[in-house]
């Protein structure tokens, strides 16, 4: 199963993270259809992803060779 629709599935419409070069960042993932375009988001193609449904706050952490970014998952309505 694919990571975007998976995510989707559990009734995820939203995510935020901090970008490599500093920036908050806020995707609404209504509007990305595959995970390439959410790679793409993220300007990371990941080797892991660990998913943390059961925190406080829901979140994704896409893990590469240089570096980690933890994607905080907002649940909405789709």
């Amino acid at each position: 199963m694919e990571l975007l629709q998976y995510i989707k599935g559990e009734g995820y419409t939203e995510a935020s993270f901090v970008h490599t070069d500093g920036n908050n960042c806020y995707l609404s993932l209504r509007e990305i259809k595959t995970n390439e375009q959410l790679y793409e988001h993220l300007q990371l193609v990941p080797t892991r992803v660990h998913y943390f449904p059961l925190e406080r706050e829901p979140y994704l952490e896409c893990v590469t060779y240089e570096k980690t970014i933890k994607i905080k998952l907002i649940k909405g309505t789709l």
